[in-house]
């Protein structure tokens, strides 16, 4: 019970974070391979142990891989499958038996793209995970918007992860899966905006890359609320395909709130003539248990922030 409450992040490991500050010989170099895409095991503590690290020594000897790999809803496409095992039998070759060129310390982010191909063009190397991304766009919108906590909400279902991935291998079962519908998505609260508008000025689309952020703010009914977003690009032919996700549980006294969700994050390039779509619910059901509390919602602002990378 204390491992799975207490010792289930890297960040609460302090033995073993003290013995790597005291003694640099412990300092095993460590390879990390994550996929932005993977809602079962999301990017988060691959970020938290790779800033944990970096804390410790900004030299620390670890190499960051993030891509569209991994479990449900990631594709694996062949060609980034065969490049993500090329990095990982070269770290081996070189540091378990002295064959090929030492591996560089840095971070590369592959971009999740729609169709069966994959686009080394869109794979980018930087010193750092910081130096993925230049600077953010943030997008507004000023409510009141009604959310009520009611679990039978299916909305969630074309965004699910293992839903869809049946789904894909029924229809074909070497086909890629990324959670793509022509179906309007399903959350109470949504906030669209043409990309042209929210791109940085000069970019042909936008190219979100990193963890967003959605800030809520009003007033809740309520002591214990859990608030899902989701994140859609939307084609002009009305097909939507699913960026990102977060979850945020609010557990406080009913009144003014604010809280900010944070998102699970992605490599993505919207389109130029497409859409951001952005759900704010209180159930993100089948792929998010949904809270047995009642709770409502008034929202008086949606913020969100992402990060972008300029081309």
């Amino acid at each position: 019970i204390r491992e799975l409450g207490e010792l289930r992040s890297v960040a609460w490991q302090d033995e073993w974070l003290d013995t790597l500050r005291r003694d640099r010989k412990a300092r095993v170099p460590i390879l990390q391979i994550q996929g932005w895409t993977d809602d079962l095991f999301p990017v988060t503590e691959a970020v938290r142990m790779y800033r944990t690290l970096k804390a410790i020594d900004p030299r620390y000897p670890i190499k960051l891989y993030l891509g569209d790999v991994g479990h449900p809803r990631a594709r694996n496409k062949s060609a980034e499958v065969e490049g993500v095992l090329g990095v990982l039998t070269s770290w081996f070759d070189f540091w378990l038996k002295g064959v090929g060129p030492r591996p560089r310390f840095d971070v590369t982010s592959a971009t999740t793209t729609p169709g069966p191909d994959f686009d080394p063009s869109l794979v980018i190397t930087e010193r750092s995970l910081d130096e993925l991304w230049q600077e953010a766009v943030t997008v507004a919108a000023e409510g009141p918007f009604a959310l009520a906590n009611q679990p039978g909400q299916l909305g969630g279902v074309p965004a699910d992860p293992i839903v869809n991935s049946f789904a894909a291998a029924l229809v074909d079962p070497l086909a890629p899966h990324l959670v793509r519908t022509a179906e309007a998505p399903g959350g109470p609260v949504q906030v669209v905006r043409p990309v042209a508008e929210v791109a940085p000025a000069g970019q042909d689309g936008l190219w979100y890359l990193g963890q967003g952020t959605v800030t809520l703010s009003g007033t809740v009914a309520g002591a214990d609320v859990q608030y899902d977003v989701r994140v859609w690009d939307r084609a002009p032919d009305g097909t939507v395909e699913l960026v990102d996700r977060g979850t945020y549980k609010l557990v406080g006294a009913p009144g003014a709130f604010e809280v900010t969700v944070p998102l699970f994050g992605n490599a993505w390039l919207f389109p130029a003539d497409h859409e951001l779509l952005i759900e704010v619910t209180n159930v993100d059901h089948p792929f998010l248990r949904p809270n047995n509390i009642g709770s409502s919602t008034v929202i008086d602002r949606i913020e969100v922030e992402l990060p972008v990378r300029l081309r």
